[in-house]
């Protein structure tokens, strides 16, 4: 856009947020040449026919009229979610116009917000409701304690990686770190090195200590000590999370055929726990 469409955009902007009726004479008072059949200013289009007459309208409906993602606008975003959290169910297209938004999509996709305007050709409502597109997630898009499965967790857990680099350099409380980390992009609440009633697990899934998981490295437990710590820490903490629990751990291929380490593994199998191992080459 030239300097002087940037100036003529501002100018429309401020009119269409105005909501008065807009006509030639206005548009040409702020430098539109009303006798051109299109034109466009960012993610507005002015068009004007024999058919049709004036119309002024938005090219994408899922962009602010700057051309913007509606759904990348922070303050949007940070303020329906404030109006969620607080029971309020509604935004009013006022509230939308000041954040920027004229005219948009009858349906707002924001994460796992939505917001959805029922206005028809009979109806015309001035605001959106706003609700969650999944029931099991939060506004961020998160799982809620109340869903956490084990398949979930495993979906979650296929997109882990680490290096060989990282892995021959690693502590199992790093690991369980970054696993804290990497789990907190999935679910709401991740907790790392909690008090369980059976004692210190590594990480634990869910406000109500809903699912356990115990973290170990191949290397570590392939020690014929730890080998036996790790089944008496198995034993304790299958009682409390009776099938909610998962062991897992980060090791070289090879290292999954070490004698203690497949007794870690038999172990868990034998205490109904998920086993999940992470192949590191």
């Amino acid at each position: 856009m030239t300097k002087t469409d940037v100036k003529i955009f501002e100018k429309l902007k401020d009119l269409v947020f105005s909501n008065k009726k807009i006509d030639e004479e206005t548009l040409r008072k702020i430098g539109i040449d009303t006798s051109k059949k299109i034109q466009e200013f960012k993610n507005l289009r002015i068009t004007n026919d024999f058919w049709s007459g004036l119309n002024i309208q938005l090219i994408d409906e899922l962009k602010d009229v700057n051309g913007n993602l509606i759904e990348e606008n922070k303050k949007l975003v940070s303020r329906v979610k404030n109006l969620y959290a607080n029971n309020i169910n509604k935004i009013t297209n006022i509230e939308l116009a000041e954040l920027g938004l004229w005219n948009p999509s009858q349906i707002i996709h924001l994460g796992n917000l939505r917001l959805k305007n029922q206005s028809d050709f009979l109806f015309n409502y001035d605001y959106y409701d706003i609700d969650l597109v999944d029931k099991n997630k939060d506004v961020d898009g998160l799982w809620n304690d109340n869903v956490i499965t084990t398949d979930r967790i495993l979906s979650a857990l296929n997109s882990f990686n680490i290096s060989l680099e990282e892995l021959d350099n690693m502590k199992e409380p790093v690991l369980t770190i970054q696993l804290e980390k990497h789990l907190k992009g999935f679910f709401t609440t991740v907790k790392k090195e909690s008090n369980s009633n059976q004692g210190r697990i590594d990480l634990i899934l869910g406000s109500n200590q809903n699912y356990g998981i115990e973290v170990k490295l191949a290397r570590e437990i392939s020690k014929a000590g730890n080998c036996q710590k790790a089944i008496g820490q198995i034993e304790l903490y299958s009682k409390q999370f009776n099938g909610n629990l998962m062991v897992l751990i980060a090791g070289k291929k090879i290292e999954k055929n070490d004698k203690n380490v497949s007794e870690v593994i038999r172990k868990s199998k034998e205490c109904n726990c998920t086993f999940y191992f992470i192949d590191v080459d």
